[in-house]
Formats: C-alpha cells, structure tokens, sequence
C-alpha cells in the first residue's frame, strides 16, 4: 500500500562524523509519513553539528604557490597518479600546523604559473580565485594578501605575518679597471701636477742659464722636460746639477716626486686589488632624476600611488611596467640595470642564495633602499566563499601567532637554513686574508705600459723619418 510521504532535504555535505563526502547532490535526511497523524521514518537529528574539530583524515585540497619561492618535487606513482610534494616553506608547515589539529590529510593540486593572477584578458577567474571559486580546491597558501576584489570573491583568513615592501634599485657596479689611474687624483690635482711639471722645467732652464759654470745639459729646454720627468717617476737624471740654486731645486722637486709617487703607486695598488663601486642610489629622488622604469604588480602596487596631486605619484605609473612575475623584475633590476622594483627583503634574500633561481642571481643582487617602506600587507590564507572552515583555522592561527609559533616557524623554515648557509659561505670568501693580483686586476698598468711603450716606437719612427729627410 503506497502512503503519501514528504522528504527533508538538506545541502549540507551530513554522511556521518566518519564518512568523507563531497556535495553534488541534495541529500535526504528523513522522510515524514502523512498517515494518521504522521511520523518520521528515520526519526534522525535535524540539525548535526556543522563544524567539526576533528575531520577523521578527509582531504584538504590545497592550491600552493610554489614557483616563486619554493621548490616543487613531483614523483611518478602507478597507475599514473601523481604527488606533488612541497619544500617546507613557512607558509606550508603554519598549514600542516592547522590541518594536524584539524585532523586533515593534505591533497597538494598541480602548481599554477599565474597563481595569484585574479583574471585573465577574458575576464575570467584563474589562479587560485578561480580554483577556490570553482570548487576546485578548499584552501589556498603563499603570498596572498587582502585586496578589496578578493574578499567579494573568497573569505581570508586571519594574519599570520606581516610582510614589508621596499623599492629596490639597480646596486652600483665596480669602477673600470681602466680608470684607476685617473681615479688616484682629481681633475684639479692632476692639472697641479702638470702645470707644477711644466713651471719646474722653466724654473731649471732659468737657474742654470744665469750660472756659468752650470752644465749645459740643463740649459736646454728638451732636457730640462727629460730631467724633471725622470724625477716625478723616481729614475736617474743624466747629469748632476754644479750650483747650489739648481741643487737645492733639485732637492725640492726630488722630494716633491717622492710624494706624489708614493701617494700613486699606494693607491693605484689598493685600486688594482680592489677598483671600489660608482655612486649608489640612495633615495626616492634619485631613482626619479635616474630615469629608470618602475617595474611592480599593478594590482597589488598600483593603488599605493594614486594621489593625482602628488607628481612622484604620476611620474611612477607613467613610467610603470606591469610585472606579474617578481623574479624577472628583480632579475632586470640587478643583472640589466633598467628598471627599480618593489619587492619584500625576505623574498629578494631567498631568491639570491636559497632558491631555484639562486644560479641566474649570481653575481648580480639589487639594492634596497633603506627609507620608508612602500607598504606593509599581512599574509593569509584564503578559503571558499562561505567555508565551514573559516572559524577553527580562525582560530588555530590566532593561538599560533601569540605562541610565537608562526616566527619560530620563519626562523626555522627551509629557505632561512638555505640563506643562512649561504651566507656563511660567502662571509667565508670575503674574509680572506689575501688578495691574489691577476691579469684583470693589472689590467689598468698595462694598458698604460701599452700607451707608454707606443709613444716611445712613435717618438723613434719620427726620429727615423726626421734625420732620414735631413742627412
């Protein structure tokens, strides 16, 4: 005998405390019999708790950003099913922290290259926006921060770490070898030196032509030249001064030449080993009169200079490149010297010694500038629209942060160990004690004994040519 019936319907995923299920369909809770005065058929609980402390080892599917700042290691199971198995960044052990607790087992998603785009040129939704939107993934880490477009889209969770944004600016580069030499005195200092060189040469013609008794070598003009030059580069003079006007000159300019020479070949050797760096770029107002491009993420960055009023405002998004990948602005920044970027410390520091892109660092590393910080965001994690889950990370991450878990967590991360060693391994290379002089670093001498031995064969051949035409 069939007896009317009426169902009750829930959305809510309710399969048991035990049982993992994924929504897809309404699920019925009980039916109510309409005979007699009715009854339920199952006679079960309405309203189940909704959110669980303990969610029995379900997964937690997870969308990580990985090819920023980690490494991402993916390993061939059979049946052709692949684990993707992630560094242990900050980031990724504050969340196996908060799902431990939870009691979730973590289902890592294929990397993404644009993760943190928000839409593509057709307006839709990618990165991990559009995984979490699509129901594609539960939760999403790395490098997110608040923007007032993300929580229409998807719910946050509360902050973990505060990150600080500087500008970084191309750092200076070593003086030419070359350009030692020159670099000894000022423009004013060598032209004293000359000037001083050509009045001596006149001084000695004049003493020695009001002696009688004085050699003829020094009455000369040319001679005079030869002598006071041979002095300044500490060789002998052909002949020695009979008066004692030209001996105590003589004397003078002697001891004037040990000076200077002295004074060059000091620091022409400091420069040899160590040429030293061009000016650097110290603050806001240089990077401006620089006339570099400003290359940064126009949606996390663009609405930090949108004061009309202001002109350094206007001149930096005229002048702005849109760089949706942080370590090719950084890249361009140190190695090509064409644009300043804005970047966090922490990250530019990880990329130079720690991470996958340490090799195409090398050599070439970007300058902060130590002023006030661009802006500072909080790091979160970001969940479904309306995510049961909200509430107890909510709260793992509050106990977690004012334990000091999440610093010690920084401190004791992966990349820091990386960084650290690195950097003990480079302490280790500029402390030596020695510096070995090679070929670039005489570079400089010898192209000054190239210029000095050239105008010698030059001098020669004319002489050649000239008593060739007159004998």
């Amino acid at each position: 005998m069939e007896v009317p019936a009426l169902g009750i319907y829930t959305w809510f995923p309710y399969r048991g405390p035990n049982q993992c299920s994924v929504v897809d369909e309404a699920v019925l809770l009980d039916m109510w019999l309409m005979e007699g005065e009715g009854n339920f058929v199952r006679n079960s609980f309405f309203f189940p708790k909704k959110e669980y402390n303990n969610f029995h080892r379900c997964e937690l599917r997870v969308a990580s950003s990985v090819a920023d700042s980690r490494a991402e290691n993916t390993t061939q199971n059979p049946g052709n099913n692949r684990d993707h198995i992630f560094d242990e960044h900050f980031e990724i052990s504050l969340l196996k922290l908060i799902t431990k607790t939870m009691n979730f087992t973590l289902k890592f998603l294929p990397h993404l290259k644009k993760f943190l785009k928000l839409q593509d040129d057709s307006g839709k939704y990618i990165g991990y926006t559009g995984l979490l939107m699509n129901d594609k993934a539960d939760i999403a880490v790395g490098g997110i921060i608040r923007t007032g477009v993300l929580t229409n889209l998807v719910d946050v969770t509360k902050s973990y770490w505060k990150v600080r944004w500087q500008w970084y600016v191309p750092c200076p580069v070593k003086f030419p070898g070359w350009q030692s030499i020159f670099r000894i005195f000022s423009l004013s200092g060598w032209l004293c030196i000359f000037l001083a060189a050509m009045l001596a040469h006149i001084v000695i013609v004049f003493l020695a032509r009001f002696r009688i008794q004085e050699n003829e070598s020094f009455k000369g003009f040319v001679n005079a030249v030869l002598d006071v030059w041979a002095l300044i580069l500490g060789v002998s003079i052909l002949s020695l001064p009979r008066t004692n006007p030209l001996r105590l000159f003589f004397s003078a300019w002697m001891c004037y030449s040990l000076a200077i020479n002295t004074v060059f070949q000091a620091y022409l050797t400091t420069y040899l080993v160590d040429p030293g760096f061009e000016k650097s770029i110290t603050s806001i107002e240089e990077v401006f009169t620089s006339g570099t491009k400003y290359g940064f993420s126009s949606t996390f960055f663009d609405r930090n200079f949108n004061d009309k009023s202001n002109s350094k405002d206007v001149e930096i998004l005229r002048n702005r490149i849109d760089c949706a990948d942080m370590v090719t602005c950084l890249l361009w920044t140190a190695k090509y010297r064409n644009i300043s970027s804005i970047c966090s410390p922490e990250f530019v520091e990880y990329f130079y010694y720690g991470s996958n892109y340490s090799d195409k660092f090398r050599g070439y590393r970007p300058c902060e500038l130590k002023e006030t910080s661009v802006l500072v965001t909080d790091l979160f994690m970001a969940l479904q629209k309306g995510s049961i889950f909200l509430d107890r990370v909510n709260e793992i991450i509050c106990r977690l942060v004012e334990a000091g878990i999440s610093t010690y967590l920084k401190k004791c991360s992966t990349e820091r160990r990386k960084i650290f060693e690195a950097k003990s391994s480079a302490s280790k290379i500029g402390t030596d004690e020695y510096h070995a002089l090679t070929m670039n670093n005489m570079q400089s001498a010898f192209y000054l004994l190239l210029v000095g031995h050239s105008l010698g064969l030059i001098s020669f051949l004319i002489e050649i040519l000239y008593f060739k035409m007159h004998l």
